[in-house]
């Protein structure tokens, strides 16, 4: 099962939702995964370890807020163990 991390709020988890809710209804079969939605970025960084919050931090604040989302979610992502 996937695990994904997001800093979006509340409005990227409605459209998550809804993209999901779409998708079922057209009868995808959805994979299992386990999302964690930060309302503020600076909060998932308290609950990062540091090794991942210095990856994250790293990667700059330059483009939109869904651009440096995307991009924490890949480099949180990129330090999960595989499951």
């Amino acid at each position: 099962m996937k695990t994904k991390v997001f800093a979006d709020g509340f409005e990227g988890h409605v459209e998550r939702s809804l993209e999901r809710a779409q998708r079922r209804e057209n009868g995808e079969r959805l994979e299992p995964e386990r999302i964690i939605t930060f309302a503020d970025p600076l909060d998932m960084l308290e609950c990062l370890t540091p090794n991942a919050s210095g990856s994250v931090r790293s990667r700059g604040r330059s483009g939109s807020a869904s651009q440096r989302s995307q991009r924490n979610w890949v480099a949180i992502e990129a330090q999960s163990p595989a499951t």
